[in-house]
């Protein structure tokens, strides 16, 4: 019981090793606090690594892509390799040292970053147009990883400044949502409106 009140009060020491739980302005020592340059080298590191290896990856599935028989079929594989490599292998890593609210609104935005600049892959999949998927696809991917990683150091930085959410971030994320619950409506009025048609067919 003593220990959850002390946990609850929060204290400037730890009770067990006497070791400094809030800094200078008398805020809570976070891990990003601790050592920012070496956690943000290491970061780093292993982010340029993964990429290169993604590329690799996606340069293999491109060139396989470039066949005429199963570049139809390549495309939706390039997409979702893109799509885990920029989310849970290079954001994820920066996101885990978020407050709650910015790995909330990083989470939304990088997703909608990546699925939309992901989806360019798409040109694999148009006649005429696949031969350039092992050129391309390795392009889209360095680029959509390459922004992601981007977005997600400068949230880093902000972090350790404690520095609030953007507003123009704090919009898209509103605009998003309305955008988002626009869809589904229309979607729901679509299956209602062919569902009566149907039955109206049917019944005629």
């Amino acid at each position: 019981m003593s220990d959850l009140l002390v946990l609850f009060r929060a204290p400037a020491q730890c009770p067990r090793c006497g070791r400094s739980l809030r800094d200078g302005d008398g805020l809570a020592v976070r891990e990003v606090d601790k050592d920012y340059d070496g956690l943000q080298l290491r970061l780093a590191q292993q982010t340029h690594r993964r990429i290169k290896t993604g590329t690799i990856v996606c340069a293999v599935l491109s060139v396989v892509a470039a066949l005429p028989v199963v570049h139809a079929f390549i495309a939706p594989l390039i997409f979702i390799q893109t799509w885990i490599w920029a989310r849970p292998l290079v954001c994820a890593p920066y996101a885990r040292y978020f407050s709650p609210s910015r790995r909330i609104v990083t989470r939304c935005l990088s997703r909608f970053l990546v699925f939309s600049l992901a989806g360019l892959h798409g040109h694999a999949v148009i006649p005429g147009v696949h031969f350039a998927t092992f050129i391309a696809s390795p392009l889209i991917f360095v680029v959509t990883c390459g922004t992601a990683w981007g977005y997600h150091r400068f949230h880093l930085e902000r972090e350790r400044d404690r520095r609030p959410i953007l507003l123009i971030e704090k919009i898209l994320l509103v605009v998003g949502a309305l955008v988002a619950l626009a869809v589904f409506a229309g979607l729901i009025v679509l299956a209602l409106v062919v569902g009566g048609l149907v039955e109206w067919l049917s019944g005629s």
